[in-house]
């Protein structure tokens, strides 16, 4: 599904274009593939959130309707969050226990080897019950898959109508976009603190998808930039996944096996939270550590 503003074309005709499309594309999966399957929610909430960072890009010739819209799509986007939640809870834990040995192979690495034993016995059962979870949320009454389904049309209708955005709104979106992922970086460079990874989280993802929506009239060598800001979009991502499952593990540690066990988990968790802020912050310095980069051309 094409997400950018096309070169030749009207601004305002050319970012209706691309919003439509990407309400279309999520209508389309809820018909077909429908709501209880996590890569059909998975596409939805991506199609969502591509529609909400073009509103972003116009934020200004929007005006009031700017906040209604943004607030309409994050209700319909939270209606979705359960199942997909669920979903990244398992696959993230599965991340997370594969840097631990299997029981057959603790022997040959002494302490470290047990500890890692420990950690392996239980698993079976922890996976088990995210599982169970997640086909839980999966299982969505008809009611409110036509519920999200009116949500979206009636979304799609009050977008009919864009905005007289120019170059100067879409200027305007852009910077505000790279000061705000900018502002994020330089506040968890000086106190690395999880609600602040979030921020810079969301912020980046919002300037990420601007630089892909402006592709078509990007400069030469802004392809390294875009893949450069998927890539930290993913680490972010990544950690967020990670805060999620301690949190779980706060609230129910039971359900993750033995004291001993939680333990080696946390410890696993936040040694590869550390490392993953490393690789944020200095690929967020060459992306962030220099003024807005020129804009790209729009007619």
């Amino acid at each position: 599904m094409s997400y950018r503003l096309e070169n030749g074309r009207k601004l305002v005709r050319s970012l209706a274009t691309a919003v439509n499309r990407q309400l279309t594309a999520a209508i389309r999966q809820v018909l077909t593939a429908g709501p209880g399957n996590p890569e059909a929610v998975h596409q939805v909430r991506m199609h969502l959130k591509k529609t909400r960072a073009a509103l972003r890009l116009v934020r200004s010739a929007l005006g009031e309707r700017s906040a209604a819209l943004s607030g309409a799509l994050r209700d319909i986007a939270r209606r979705l969050s359960a199942g997909r939640d669920e979903e990244i809870l398992l696959d993230t834990f599965e991340r997370l226990t594969a840097a631990l040995p299997q029981a057959g192979q603790a022997g040959q690495a002494g302490q470290a080897g047990q500890a890692g034993q420990a950690g392996q016995a239980g698993l079976a059962g922890v996976r088990e019950w995210l599982a169970q979870r997640r086909a839980t949320a999966m299982q969505i009454d008809p009611a409110e898959r036509t519920q999200w389904l009116l949500a979206l049309v009636r979304l799609q209708a009050a977008l009919h109508h864009w905005p007289a955005a120019c170059g100067a709104a879409v200027a305007d979106g852009w910077l505000a976009s790279f000061k705000r992922a900018r502002q994020c970086w330089r506040a968890l460079a000086q106190h690395r603190d999880p609600e602040r990874v979030h921020e810079w989280r969301k912020r980046v993802k919002t300037h990420w998808y601007h630089s892909r929506l402006l592709r078509a009239h990007a400069p030469p060598g802004s392809r390294r930039r875009r893949r450069q800001l998927r890539k930290l979009s993913v680490l972010l991502g990544d950690f967020h996944d990670l805060a999620v499952l301690c949190d779980q593990m706060a609230l129910r540690p039971e359900a993750f096996g033995t004291p001993d066990q939680v333990a080696e988990f946390a410890r696993l968790a936040a040694a590869e939270q550390s490392r993953l802020v490393d690789l944020a912050l200095a690929l967020g310095q060459e992306l962030f550590d220099r003024k807005a980069p020129r804009l790209p051309g729009s007619h």
